[in-house]
């Protein structure tokens, strides 16, 4: 009799199909995949310490990340080279945590494999690698050689063979997002500028909708089956002081967990008896004003701050959100724009991330403009040709709506009025400051046309040097046509020097002549008009 075989889909992780299909990024994100998923897991290890470090150091033949924490155990990275078992503290929960893939250290180990990197712990003065057995795998098995040997590094990851150098700029957006963190990279030291902030990891019954809630209670249920419900219902914030009056007809999870009236019931019921946090609750985690202006090393009049809290529905839920934006402008001018974008404190993969499905209106600098994204909106205002300006964008939400399944990409229709408020409050000045700077431009190529032009055509010149001369005489303070400015120019430009203007100069006086001031002086066009005769 033949035997039931069992096979996992963790080989998938060893394979360019599977790992793509997986973690939905294409092989060109990788090696960002890499530093960005190690530098998150330093900055969660240090959340707790009364003083914080990050080190990162990038070459052309690898990265060492460390921090200032107590380092992974031996122990814990054994669970991680398990992969017949999946273990995360995020994805379930809500809250403004780093985070979004769930899978990243099973994705780092994939990524390096497949790539033919080294990767190497550093811990308690050991340095720890697990070497994949290829002959398992073939089988569609899972299996590493652990080896141990001793360190001179405390604790760190170390990865050989890979080529960050290009994502070293990456660093400062961290840095932005987490200013209570000294960090190093390469031979730059950017200190902390604010107080140690512990990033929450409380979660609220108001965050979630029902179906949240049940996935959370089973998941729980399946890891701890003797869970009593109201240890349960202690996860949530705010809960504690009316746990006392829920009378729980089941005890256990495992009483009510396939009984779906009973889990609405208890999710109705925690809801009515608690009250739904401000969103202020995350404004420990903006950078703020203070902390930015430090960083640049500016002053109030080169920048410009905004901060809006706002809160959406996602079915039952209560979703609050902070958005923050500030626009550095450099005295020394400098090239195109900087953007530096950061989500609840780590950094997103498409920078800026947001997308608005369908399309979505904003109005940025006065202008009325339609896009699919905000990159798209900053691309139409202008802003992307701006000279010597950083803009900085912190998003900070307890529940990020992905559209992509890599989590590129955040939903932004919820929020876009508010996001578009802050970047138009940053940005407008910026934008203002290319549409004069086009402006300019088009009248300085005006000019030289007409230049080009007055060379052949004598003409064409007197019309213009005598033009404004002629309309304050045809006017006299009010509207006129266009007719009875050129009337008033043929008779000076006969007087002072015995040229005629005929009907055939009347089309360029009209055409280009007065098109030409129209260009530099806009008000003109309410003043000098095409008909017939004026309308006074």
């Amino acid at each position: 009799m033949r035997e039931n075989l069992v096979t996992t889909r963790a080989s998938e992780y060893f394979t360019r199909d599977g790992l793509r299909a997986l973690t939905g990024l294409t092989e060109d994100r990788w090696d960002l995949a890499v530093l960005k998923e190690l530098i998150d897991n330093a900055l969660d290890a240090i959340n707790d310490l009364p003083e914080k470090s990050i080190e990162v150091q990038i070459t052309e033949g690898g990265l060492i990340i460390s921090d200032n924490g107590p380092g992974i155990p031996q122990q814990v990275l054994d669970q991680v080279f398990d992969f017949n078992v999946y273990v995360s503290s995020k994805r379930d929960y809500r809250s403004p945590t780093r985070g979004a893939q769930g899978n990243a250290l099973k994705t780092i180990i994939g990524i390096c494999h497949l790539n033919g990197y080294r990767l190497i712990f550093h811990t308690g003065g050991q340095a720890i690698s697990y070497g994949i057995n290829d002959l398992k795998l073939q089988s569609g098995l899972v299996m590493f050689d652990k080896e141990v040997s001793p360190s001179q590094r405390q604790h760190g990851v170390e990865v050989t063979g890979i080529d960050a150098t290009e994502h070293t700029s990456l660093v400062w957006t961290y840095y932005l997002a987490n200013p209570d963190v000294t960090v190093k990279v390469s031979d730059q030291i950017f200190p902390a500028v604010i107080v140690p902030v512990k990033r929450t990891e409380k979660t609220f019954i108001h965050w979630y909708d029902l179906k949240a809630f049940a996935s959370l209670l089973q998941k729980i249920h399946e890891k701890d089956p003797q869970r009593t419900v109201k240890a349960f219902c202690s996860t949530f914030s705010g809960t504690q002081r009316i746990l006392s009056r829920l009378d729980f007809s089941y005890k256990r999870l495992g009483e009510f967990d396939s009984n779906e009236d009973a889990i609405e019931d208890l999710y109705s019921r925690l809801k009515s008896l608690t009250d739904p946090p401000r969103a202020n609750i995350l404004d420990k985690l903006a950078t703020g004003k203070e902390a930015l202006l430090q960083i640049y090393g500016a002053n109030e009049e080169a920048c410009r701050y905004k901060r809006i809290r706002g809160t959406y529905r996602n079915g039952e839920a209560e979703i609050p959100y902070l958005i923050e934006g500030f626009l550095f402008q450099s005295k020394d001018g400098g090239s195109g724009p900087e953007i530096f974008t950061s989500v609840n404190g780590s950094i997103p993969y498409d920078n800026p991330p947001f997308i608005f499905p369908g399309y979505e209106q904003g109005t940025l600098a006065g202008k009325e403009l339609w896009a699919g994204s905000l990159q798209g909106t900053l691309d139409l205002s202008g802003f992307m040709r701006a000279e010597g300006v950083a803009l900085y964008l912190n998003f900070i939400c307890p529940v990020l709506s992905f559209v992509d399944k890599a989590k590129t990409r955040i939903d932004a229709s919820k929020f876009a009025s508010d996001l578009i408020k802050v970047t138009d409050f940053c940005c407008k000045e910026a934008i203002k400051e290319v549409a004069r700077a086009d402006r300019e431009r088009r009248q300085q190529d005006r000019a030289r046309s007409v230049t080009k032009r007055v060379k052949n055509d004598p003409k064409k010149e007197l019309m213009e040097r005598y033009f404004m001369q002629g309309y304050e005489r045809a006017s006299g303070g009010y509207t006129v046509t266009i007719r009875q400015v050129f009337y008033v120019v043929r008779e000076l430009v006969n007087r002072e020097h015995g040229v005629d203007l005929n009907k055939g100069d009347y089309n360029t006086f009209t055409q280009v002549t007065a098109t030409g001031f129209f260009d530099r002086d806009p008000e003109l066009e309410n003043k000098i008009f095409f008909g017939k005769r004026s309308p006074r």
